[in-house]
Protein backbone atom coordinates (compact mmCIF):
# COMPACT_ATOMS: atom_id res chain seq x y z
CA UNK A 1 0.00 0.00 0.00
CA UNK A 2 2.80 2.29 1.06
CA UNK A 3 4.27 1.43 -2.60
CA UNK A 4 1.53 2.46 -4.53
CA UNK A 5 1.22 5.88 -2.84
CA UNK A 6 4.78 6.26 -3.64
CA UNK A 7 4.32 5.66 -7.16
CA UNK A 8 1.23 8.05 -7.19
CA UNK A 9 3.51 10.82 -5.59
CA UNK A 10 6.39 10.39 -8.02
CA UNK A 11 4.08 10.47 -10.77
CA UNK A 12 2.75 13.83 -9.83
CA UNK A 13 5.90 15.23 -8.82
CA UNK A 14 7.20 13.65 -12.35
CA UNK A 15 4.19 15.73 -14.09
CA UNK A 16 4.43 19.33 -11.74
CA UNK A 17 8.46 18.80 -12.92
CA UNK A 18 7.28 18.50 -16.48
CA UNK A 19 5.06 21.32 -16.58
CA UNK A 20 7.36 23.70 -14.90
CA UNK A 21 10.06 23.36 -17.43
CA UNK A 22 7.81 23.05 -20.48
CA UNK A 23 6.31 26.65 -19.32
CA UNK A 24 9.44 27.20 -18.84
CA UNK A 25 11.37 26.43 -21.78
CA UNK A 26 8.61 28.32 -23.45
CA UNK A 27 8.76 31.66 -21.55
CA UNK A 28 12.38 31.59 -22.47
CA UNK A 29 11.75 32.04 -26.16
CA UNK A 30 8.86 34.00 -26.38
CA UNK A 31 9.07 35.94 -30.16
CA UNK A 32 9.68 32.69 -31.61
CA UNK A 33 7.11 30.70 -29.59
CA UNK A 34 4.86 33.88 -30.56
CA UNK A 35 5.65 33.44 -34.26
CA UNK A 36 5.26 29.27 -34.03
CA UNK A 37 2.08 30.28 -32.96
CA UNK A 38 0.69 32.26 -35.43
CA UNK A 39 -0.01 29.95 -38.16
CA UNK A 40 -2.22 27.76 -35.53
CA UNK A 41 -3.67 31.54 -34.68
CA UNK A 42 -4.46 32.25 -37.91
CA UNK A 43 -5.70 29.11 -39.30
CA UNK A 44 -8.34 29.06 -36.11
CA UNK A 45 -9.05 32.69 -36.39
CA UNK A 46 -10.03 31.92 -41.00
CA UNK A 47 -11.71 28.68 -40.07
CA UNK A 48 -14.18 29.97 -37.38
CA UNK A 49 -14.85 33.11 -38.74
CA UNK A 50 -16.06 31.52 -42.03
CA UNK A 51 -18.25 29.34 -40.39
CA UNK A 52 -19.48 32.15 -38.42
CA UNK A 53 -20.19 33.93 -41.37
CA UNK A 54 -22.32 31.26 -42.93
CA UNK A 55 -24.04 30.42 -39.75
CA UNK A 56 -25.43 34.15 -39.41
CA UNK A 57 -26.20 33.91 -43.19
CA UNK A 58 -28.30 30.87 -42.12
CA UNK A 59 -29.94 31.98 -39.12
CA UNK A 60 -30.46 35.01 -41.62
CA UNK A 61 -32.24 33.53 -44.25
CA UNK A 62 -34.18 30.87 -42.00
CA UNK A 63 -35.51 34.05 -40.12
CA UNK A 64 -36.37 35.48 -43.52
CA UNK A 65 -37.89 32.24 -44.97
CA UNK A 66 -40.31 31.98 -41.49
CA UNK A 67 -41.09 35.61 -41.88
CA UNK A 68 -42.55 34.75 -45.14
CA UNK A 69 -45.36 33.55 -43.34
CA UNK A 70 -46.22 30.31 -41.63
CA UNK A 71 -47.71 27.18 -43.27
CA UNK A 72 -47.71 28.18 -46.72
CA UNK A 73 -47.02 26.63 -49.81
CA UNK A 74 -46.17 28.56 -52.63
CA UNK A 75 -47.03 28.11 -55.80
CA UNK A 76 -45.00 28.47 -59.11
CA UNK A 77 -44.42 27.53 -62.77
CA UNK A 78 -42.37 24.91 -64.52
CA UNK A 79 -42.05 21.08 -63.72
CA UNK A 80 -39.79 20.44 -60.81
CA UNK A 81 -38.70 17.13 -63.07
CA UNK A 82 -37.82 19.31 -65.77
CA UNK A 83 -36.03 21.85 -64.05
CA UNK A 84 -32.12 22.18 -63.44
CA UNK A 85 -30.06 22.12 -60.28
CA UNK A 86 -30.09 25.97 -60.23
CA UNK A 87 -33.73 26.61 -61.01
CA UNK A 88 -34.94 24.19 -58.36
CA UNK A 89 -32.59 25.67 -55.11
CA UNK A 90 -33.79 29.11 -56.67
CA UNK A 91 -36.00 31.15 -54.72
CA UNK A 92 -40.02 30.80 -55.27
CA UNK A 93 -41.86 33.24 -58.26
CA UNK A 94 -38.73 32.49 -60.58
CA UNK A 95 -40.38 29.94 -62.73
CA UNK A 96 -42.41 32.03 -64.82
CA UNK A 97 -39.33 33.71 -65.83
CA UNK A 98 -37.44 30.19 -66.81
CA UNK A 99 -39.22 29.79 -70.60
CA UNK A 100 -42.15 27.83 -69.06
CA UNK A 101 -46.18 28.06 -68.75
CA UNK A 102 -46.64 30.48 -66.61
CA UNK A 103 -49.15 30.95 -63.91
CA UNK A 104 -52.31 32.90 -65.07
CA UNK A 105 -55.95 34.50 -63.53
CA UNK A 106 -57.22 30.88 -64.64
CA UNK A 107 -55.17 28.69 -62.19
CA UNK A 108 -55.14 31.77 -59.63
CA UNK A 109 -59.60 31.65 -59.93
CA UNK A 110 -59.32 27.73 -59.79
CA UNK A 111 -57.03 27.67 -56.11
CA UNK A 112 -59.66 29.92 -54.97
CA UNK A 113 -62.43 26.71 -55.21
CA UNK A 114 -60.05 24.65 -52.95
CA UNK A 115 -62.37 25.18 -49.36
CA UNK A 116 -60.45 26.63 -46.00
CA UNK A 117 -57.38 28.06 -47.30
CA UNK A 118 -56.46 31.76 -47.83
CA UNK A 119 -55.08 32.53 -51.61
CA UNK A 120 -53.00 35.02 -52.41
CA UNK A 121 -51.28 35.98 -55.81
CA UNK A 122 -48.63 37.85 -56.52
CA UNK A 123 -46.85 39.81 -60.05
CA UNK A 124 -43.48 41.35 -59.15
CA UNK A 125 -41.61 44.00 -61.27
CA UNK A 126 -39.34 46.54 -61.26
CA UNK A 127 -40.38 49.83 -61.56
CA UNK A 128 -39.50 53.79 -60.99
CA UNK A 129 -41.24 55.81 -58.48
CA UNK A 130 -41.06 59.44 -58.51
CA UNK A 131 -42.30 61.87 -55.64
CA UNK A 132 -41.51 65.59 -56.58
CA UNK A 133 -38.43 65.69 -57.74
CA UNK A 134 -36.75 62.17 -56.31
CA UNK A 135 -36.86 59.12 -58.26
CA UNK A 136 -35.95 55.66 -57.73
CA UNK A 137 -36.22 52.55 -58.50
CA UNK A 138 -38.46 49.61 -56.62
CA UNK A 139 -39.52 47.08 -56.65
CA UNK A 140 -43.47 47.08 -57.50
CA UNK A 141 -45.75 44.03 -56.02
CA UNK A 142 -49.26 43.71 -57.22
CA UNK A 143 -51.34 41.36 -55.07
CA UNK A 144 -55.12 41.39 -52.78
CA UNK A 145 -56.04 41.84 -49.62
CA UNK A 146 -55.33 38.68 -47.87
CA UNK A 147 -51.54 38.93 -48.68
CA UNK A 148 -51.35 40.95 -45.47
CA UNK A 149 -52.66 38.33 -42.92
CA UNK A 150 -50.64 36.11 -45.48
CA UNK A 151 -47.32 37.35 -44.87
CA UNK A 152 -47.89 38.85 -41.59
CA UNK A 153 -47.00 41.98 -42.85
CA UNK A 154 -45.89 44.92 -40.02
CA UNK A 155 -47.91 48.37 -40.54
CA UNK A 156 -46.53 51.50 -39.46
CA UNK A 157 -49.42 53.92 -40.35
CA UNK A 158 -52.17 53.84 -42.68
CA UNK A 159 -53.70 50.57 -44.55
CA UNK A 160 -53.21 47.87 -46.54
CA UNK A 161 -54.90 46.91 -49.96
CA UNK A 162 -58.20 46.12 -49.34
CA UNK A 163 -61.07 44.33 -51.87
CA UNK A 164 -63.05 47.26 -52.65
CA UNK A 165 -59.75 48.87 -53.76
CA UNK A 166 -59.36 45.57 -56.05
CA UNK A 167 -62.36 45.77 -57.63
CA UNK A 168 -62.61 49.23 -58.39
CA UNK A 169 -58.96 49.30 -59.72
CA UNK A 170 -58.46 52.06 -57.50
CA UNK A 171 -54.75 53.03 -57.83
CA UNK A 172 -53.52 52.50 -54.63
CA UNK A 173 -50.29 51.90 -52.92
CA UNK A 174 -48.72 51.14 -49.71
CA UNK A 175 -45.18 51.46 -49.52
CA UNK A 176 -42.06 50.29 -48.05
CA UNK A 177 -39.97 52.14 -45.14
CA UNK A 178 -37.10 53.53 -46.65
CA UNK A 179 -39.11 54.62 -49.73
CA UNK A 180 -41.22 56.40 -46.45
CA UNK A 181 -38.20 58.13 -45.27
CA UNK A 182 -35.99 58.99 -47.69
CA UNK A 183 -38.04 60.01 -50.75
CA UNK A 184 -41.35 61.09 -48.70
CA UNK A 185 -39.28 62.54 -46.23
CA UNK A 186 -41.88 60.37 -43.73
CA UNK A 187 -44.80 62.24 -44.30
CA UNK A 188 -46.86 59.97 -46.67
CA UNK A 189 -50.40 59.08 -45.78
CA UNK A 190 -52.36 60.18 -48.86
CA UNK A 191 -49.55 61.71 -51.20
CA UNK A 192 -49.15 60.87 -54.77
CA UNK A 193 -46.46 59.14 -55.97
CA UNK A 194 -45.80 58.38 -59.61
CA UNK A 195 -44.93 54.17 -60.32
CA UNK A 196 -43.91 54.21 -63.99
CA UNK A 197 -45.16 57.30 -64.36
CA UNK A 198 -48.70 56.07 -63.66
CA UNK A 199 -50.02 58.21 -60.11
CA UNK A 200 -50.86 56.12 -57.30
CA UNK A 201 -52.12 57.59 -53.57
CA UNK A 202 -50.39 56.19 -50.46
CA UNK A 203 -52.63 54.23 -48.40
CA UNK A 204 -50.30 52.83 -45.89
CA UNK A 205 -46.75 52.25 -44.72
CA UNK A 206 -45.22 49.52 -43.81
CA UNK A 207 -42.56 48.91 -40.69
CA UNK A 208 -39.13 48.59 -41.54
CA UNK A 209 -38.07 44.76 -42.69
CA UNK A 210 -34.57 45.12 -43.57
CA UNK A 211 -33.14 43.18 -46.44
CA UNK A 212 -33.77 39.35 -47.70
CA UNK A 213 -32.59 36.78 -50.39
CA UNK A 214 -35.30 38.75 -52.41
CA UNK A 215 -34.21 42.07 -52.22
CA UNK A 216 -34.73 45.19 -50.06
CA UNK A 217 -38.07 44.32 -48.37
CA UNK A 218 -38.03 48.47 -47.78
CA UNK A 219 -38.23 49.56 -51.47
CA UNK A 220 -41.20 47.59 -52.19
CA UNK A 221 -44.33 48.60 -52.93
CA UNK A 222 -47.39 46.88 -52.46
CA UNK A 223 -50.42 47.84 -55.34
CA UNK A 224 -53.88 46.34 -56.25
CA UNK A 225 -53.46 42.93 -58.41
CA UNK A 226 -55.57 43.83 -61.09
CA UNK A 227 -53.87 47.37 -61.19
CA UNK A 228 -50.73 45.68 -61.62
CA UNK A 229 -51.85 43.40 -64.37
CA UNK A 230 -53.23 46.32 -66.31
CA UNK A 231 -49.96 47.75 -65.95
CA UNK A 232 -47.85 44.61 -67.62
CA UNK A 233 -50.33 44.27 -69.90
CA UNK A 234 -50.72 40.40 -69.73
CA UNK A 235 -52.59 37.72 -66.82
CA UNK A 236 -48.56 35.89 -66.00
CA UNK A 237 -48.72 36.26 -62.34
CA UNK A 238 -45.22 35.48 -60.41
CA UNK A 239 -46.45 33.20 -57.64
CA UNK A 240 -49.83 32.20 -56.06
CA UNK A 241 -49.63 32.09 -52.16
CA UNK A 242 -51.48 29.65 -50.32
CA UNK A 243 -52.36 29.57 -46.30
CA UNK A 244 -53.71 26.77 -44.42
CA UNK A 245 -54.56 26.93 -41.02
CA UNK A 246 -52.22 24.18 -39.76
CA UNK A 247 -49.20 22.69 -41.00
CA UNK A 248 -51.32 19.12 -40.21
CA UNK A 249 -53.15 20.28 -43.37
CA UNK A 250 -50.08 21.28 -45.62
CA UNK A 251 -49.51 17.84 -47.68
CA UNK A 252 -53.47 17.30 -48.13
CA UNK A 253 -54.09 20.99 -49.44
CA UNK A 254 -51.43 20.08 -51.61
CA UNK A 255 -53.05 17.11 -52.72
CA UNK A 256 -55.94 19.48 -53.45
CA UNK A 257 -53.80 22.19 -55.54
CA UNK A 258 -52.26 19.33 -57.44
CA UNK A 259 -55.00 17.71 -59.00
CA UNK A 260 -57.00 21.51 -59.49
CA UNK A 261 -54.15 22.77 -61.36
CA UNK A 262 -53.55 19.51 -63.05
CA UNK A 263 -57.29 19.76 -64.14
CA UNK A 264 -56.55 23.27 -65.64
CA UNK A 265 -53.27 23.05 -67.15
CA UNK A 266 -53.44 19.21 -68.46
CA UNK A 267 -49.87 18.61 -66.99
CA UNK A 268 -47.62 18.85 -63.90
CA UNK A 269 -46.07 22.22 -65.22
CA UNK A 270 -45.80 23.78 -61.87
CA UNK A 271 -44.52 23.55 -58.35
CA UNK A 272 -45.44 23.57 -54.97
CA UNK A 273 -42.95 24.39 -52.14
CA UNK A 274 -43.13 24.63 -48.46
CA UNK A 275 -41.34 26.69 -45.57
CA UNK A 276 -39.59 23.74 -44.46
CA UNK A 277 -38.81 22.39 -47.78
CA UNK A 278 -36.92 25.84 -48.30
CA UNK A 279 -35.30 25.55 -45.20
CA UNK A 280 -33.76 22.80 -45.84
CA UNK A 281 -32.82 23.88 -49.48
CA UNK A 282 -31.17 26.44 -48.21
CA UNK A 283 -29.79 24.65 -44.85
CA UNK A 284 -28.10 22.19 -47.84
CA UNK A 285 -26.66 24.65 -49.89
CA UNK A 286 -24.95 26.52 -46.82
CA UNK A 287 -24.06 23.39 -45.17
CA UNK A 288 -22.09 22.66 -47.96
CA UNK A 289 -20.55 26.45 -48.16
CA UNK A 290 -19.39 25.89 -44.88
CA UNK A 291 -17.49 22.87 -45.60
CA UNK A 292 -15.95 24.50 -48.48
CA UNK A 293 -14.82 27.56 -46.79
CA UNK A 294 -13.05 25.52 -43.61
CA UNK A 295 -11.60 23.16 -45.84
CA UNK A 296 -9.81 26.14 -47.74
CA UNK A 297 -9.12 27.98 -44.10
CA UNK A 298 -8.37 24.38 -42.96
CA UNK A 299 -4.78 24.73 -45.03
CA UNK A 300 -3.78 27.30 -42.70
CA UNK A 301 -4.32 25.33 -39.72
CA UNK A 302 -1.74 22.51 -41.58
CA UNK A 303 0.90 25.58 -42.35
CA UNK A 304 0.69 26.21 -38.42
CA UNK A 305 0.89 22.41 -38.17
CA UNK A 306 3.84 22.13 -39.86
CA UNK A 307 5.60 25.47 -38.36
CA UNK A 308 5.29 23.51 -34.84
CA UNK A 309 7.14 20.70 -36.17
CA UNK A 310 9.68 22.42 -37.80
CA UNK A 311 10.32 24.64 -34.46
CA UNK A 312 10.35 21.75 -32.58
CA UNK A 313 13.12 20.00 -34.05
CA UNK A 314 14.74 22.80 -33.90
CA UNK A 315 14.49 22.90 -30.27
CA UNK A 316 15.32 19.08 -29.69
CA UNK A 317 18.66 20.28 -31.99
CA UNK A 318 19.09 23.00 -29.76
CA UNK A 319 18.45 21.47 -26.55
CA UNK A 320 20.30 18.14 -26.86
CA UNK A 321 22.97 18.68 -23.97
CA UNK A 322 19.97 19.08 -21.99
CA UNK A 323 18.06 16.14 -22.45
CA UNK A 324 21.50 14.06 -22.16
CA UNK A 325 21.52 15.99 -18.71
CA UNK A 326 18.06 15.02 -17.89
CA UNK A 327 18.51 11.23 -19.00
CA UNK A 328 21.92 11.20 -17.11
CA UNK A 329 19.85 11.91 -13.79
CA UNK A 330 16.99 9.77 -14.36
CA UNK A 331 14.72 10.94 -16.31
CA UNK A 332 12.84 8.46 -18.22
CA UNK A 333 12.30 8.53 -22.43
CA UNK A 334 8.15 8.85 -21.63
CA UNK A 335 9.31 11.91 -19.28
CA UNK A 336 11.39 13.42 -22.41
CA UNK A 337 8.41 12.42 -24.55
CA UNK A 338 5.94 13.96 -22.38
CA UNK A 339 8.22 17.04 -22.39
CA UNK A 340 8.13 17.97 -25.95
CA UNK A 341 4.63 16.55 -26.67
CA UNK A 342 3.26 19.04 -24.16
CA UNK A 343 5.30 22.37 -25.66
CA UNK A 344 3.75 21.22 -28.82
CA UNK A 345 0.37 21.16 -27.55
CA UNK A 346 0.84 24.00 -25.27
CA UNK A 347 1.58 25.95 -28.62
CA UNK A 348 -1.13 24.52 -30.35
CA UNK A 349 -3.65 25.70 -27.79
CA UNK A 350 -2.80 28.67 -26.91
CA UNK A 351 -2.27 29.86 -31.02
CA UNK A 352 -6.66 28.40 -31.16
CA UNK A 353 -7.40 30.17 -27.60
CA UNK A 354 -6.08 33.13 -29.77
CA UNK A 355 -7.77 32.68 -32.51
CA UNK A 356 -10.72 31.87 -31.21
CA UNK A 357 -10.21 35.32 -29.54
CA UNK A 358 -9.37 37.15 -32.94
CA UNK A 359 -12.37 35.55 -34.67
CA UNK A 360 -14.78 36.98 -31.86
CA UNK A 361 -13.83 40.02 -32.60
CA UNK A 362 -14.27 39.88 -36.22
CA UNK A 363 -17.18 38.78 -35.50
CA UNK A 364 -17.95 41.89 -33.87
CA UNK A 365 -16.36 44.07 -36.85
CA UNK A 366 -18.73 42.45 -39.30
CA UNK A 367 -21.64 42.89 -37.59
CA UNK A 368 -21.24 46.49 -37.27
CA UNK A 369 -21.13 46.49 -41.51
CA UNK A 370 -24.34 44.54 -41.80
CA UNK A 371 -22.84 41.29 -42.16
CA UNK A 372 -24.30 38.16 -40.47
CA UNK A 373 -22.33 36.38 -38.55
CA UNK A 374 -22.98 34.06 -35.15
CA UNK A 375 -19.89 31.83 -33.23
CA UNK A 376 -21.57 29.29 -32.13
CA UNK A 377 -20.44 26.86 -28.62
CA UNK A 378 -19.72 23.73 -31.39
CA UNK A 379 -17.76 25.90 -33.38
CA UNK A 380 -15.08 26.51 -30.20
CA UNK A 381 -15.04 23.55 -28.93
CA UNK A 382 -14.04 21.85 -32.27
CA UNK A 383 -11.69 24.95 -32.93
CA UNK A 384 -9.85 23.76 -29.83
CA UNK A 385 -10.16 20.08 -30.09
CA UNK A 386 -8.20 20.35 -33.68
CA UNK A 387 -5.58 22.83 -32.62
CA UNK A 388 -5.08 20.13 -29.63
CA UNK A 389 -4.94 16.94 -32.70
CA UNK A 390 -2.15 19.72 -34.32
CA UNK A 391 -0.28 19.66 -31.47
CA UNK A 392 -0.36 15.76 -31.53
CA UNK A 393 -0.16 15.15 -34.34
CA UNK A 394 2.76 17.31 -35.49
CA UNK A 395 4.53 17.49 -31.66
CA UNK A 396 4.73 13.48 -32.13
CA UNK A 397 7.74 13.15 -34.01
CA UNK A 398 10.48 16.10 -32.77
CA UNK A 399 9.40 14.58 -29.05
CA UNK A 400 9.96 10.67 -29.90
CA UNK A 401 13.10 12.33 -31.71
CA UNK A 402 13.95 13.85 -28.26
CA UNK A 403 13.41 10.58 -26.73
CA UNK A 404 15.18 8.45 -28.02
CA UNK A 405 18.09 9.95 -27.57
CA UNK A 406 21.20 8.21 -25.92
CA UNK A 407 22.01 9.90 -22.44
CA UNK A 408 26.26 9.43 -23.87
CA UNK A 409 25.60 10.88 -27.28
CA UNK A 410 23.45 13.37 -26.08
CA UNK A 411 25.77 14.79 -23.67
CA UNK A 412 28.84 14.61 -25.69
CA UNK A 413 26.62 16.90 -28.49
CA UNK A 414 28.17 20.61 -29.08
Amino acid sequence: MRLCQTQSERCKLNISHTLKIVISSISSNKTRNFLTMLGILIGVFAIVLMVSIGEGVRQEVNKQIEGLGANIIFVTSGNPAQRTESQRMGPPGMGGFMGVTPLTNQDHQALLTIQGIKVSPLISRSGILSYSDLTDTVQVTGTNYTYLEIASLPLLEGEFLSKTDEDALDKEAVIGYRIYTEILNSDALNKTVYINDIPFKVIGVLKERGISMMGDQDSEVFIPFKVMQDMANNENITTINVSVDSQDEIESVKKEITTVLKDIRGTENFRLTTQSQMLEITGTIIGTLNLALGGIAGVSLLVGGIGIMNIMLVSVAERTREIGIRKAVGARRKDVLWQFLLEAIFLALVGGVLGLLFAYIGSLVLKNFDVPSAITFSSIVIALIFSTIIGVIFGVYPAYRAASLEPIVALRYE
